[in-house]
């Protein structure tokens, strides 16, 4: 296998070829909206490219992708984690220094300092950064259950045990709390909340405590946007 260091040695020849694998991809995009303009132009006059089996997909269902400014395109996937160079895919299936499984990917995102963050299915939260994965501690050790850049490059999270977070100049900051979400609920039900003044606003009756946020979003205004598992849309 390559390892980091080998890569850069190559690293302007793969950033090319892996720039020609996603222009690839970009073709089936285009040919799909363009054959609606033109329907007599058949797929095959587009440009396209496909990975499989073949040619060393080690299968499972894409749940995330994500690309790091090294060129490398990095795939989430119910089996683990995958790297790909645009020849070659590599899949990690455990994390190091720390030999912690890899499982299943939910999320994937790179920060504004390019370091990539991992977000698996079973609520825990790696930093891949100079070869070496991370578990993030603490706060986010167990129970997050979504993630996303936020606009100026920050993390964003989201603990069944603490609430929102926000990660940014290598510390968490707390947006919102456990205890407010429950008060929240109580206001979205028509009971009367605990003598807490509460962030969020609601959208119909919306998150109760028990439902799991697992969609998240940051909008230019400054809002964030939590999609929750059964009880609809909020924001703070």
């Amino acid at each position: 296998m390559r390892s980091l260091n080998t890569y850069r040695e190559y690293g302007s020849g793969r950033r090319w070829l892996l720039r020609c694998a996603i222009a690839g991809l970009a073709g089936v995009c285009f040919a799909v909206s363009a054959s609606a303009l033109d329907p007599t132009r058949a797929v095959s006059q587009y440009l396209h490219d496909s990975w499989g089996t073949p040619r060393g997909w080690p299968g499972g269902s894409i749940t995330a992708i994500a690309q790091t400014s090294d060129g490398y395109l990095w795939i989430g996937t119910d089996k683990g984690l995958v790297r790909f160079d645009g020849l070659n895919f590599r899949q990690f299936e455990r994390a190091h220094p720390e030999p912690i499984l890899i499982g299943p990917v939910r999320t994937l995102l790179v920060d504004a300092r390019d370091n990539l963050w991992i977000l698996l299915q079973n609520t825990l939260v790696f930093r891949y950064q100079n070869g070496n994965f991370e578990l993030i501690r603490g706060e986010t050790e167990n129970g997050t259950t979504a993630m996303v850049r936020g606009t100026s490059g920050e993390v964003l999270l989201s603990s069944v045990a603490v609430g929102t977070l926000t990660y940014s100049d290598n510390r968490f900051r707390s947006l919102s709390s456990a205890a407010s979400l429950t008060d929240a609920a109580r206001v979205a039900n028509s009971e009367a909340p605990d003598q807490r003044a509460t962030p969020f606003s609601w959208f119909d009756r919306l998150a109760a405590p028990t439902s799991l946020v697992i969609s998240m979003a940051q909008t230019d205004d400054g809002k964030i946007w939590l999609g929750t598992e059964r009880r609809g849309l909020f924001y703070l």
